[in-house]
């Protein structure tokens, strides 16, 4: 079974997200986390249990305790080259050029999305999983 990753403090968000991705496929196990510092501490047990990673993490950028680009770059430093293996994708309420262009020129992070993520869009990264 797919399992997906929503790293974002806006409770509300993950529930109407989660809620699109189960119309999509009901199949996907969906793992909910409020700031980076948890979905650090979480990624940190699955690699040291040796644990199967996520399919698809999706985080937002602006969020208390530990932001999306920290957690990426702390996530780095637990597993180096875990980029490689989990496809990320960026989503935010953030208009700022500079915060697209520092996520497109970071070659593993797949995209940039503002929110809310359109439900075609998510439809096509569903189905690459």
């Amino acid at each position: 079974m797919k399992t997906i990753f929503i790293i974002d403090d806006d409770n509300m968000y993950q529930m109407l997200l989660s809620r699109t991705i189960r119309k999509i496929n009901d199949q996907l196990i969906i793992v909910s986390f409020t700031n980076g510092e948890e979905a650090l501490e979480h990624f940190g047990e699955l690699f040291e249990q040796n644990s199967s990673l996520p399919d698809l993490v999706l985080v937002d950028i602006n969020m208390p305790v530990l932001d999306g680009w920290q957690f990426l770059e702390d996530l780095e430093i637990v597993r180096p080259g875990y980029k490689n293996e989990i496809p990320v994708y960026l989503i935010s309420t953030s208009l700022d050029e500079n915060d697209k262009n520092k996520a497109m020129e970071n070659k593993h992070i797949r995209d940039f999305i503002i929110k809310p993520l359109p439900t075609d869009w998510l439809e096509e990264v569903l189905k690459s999983l």
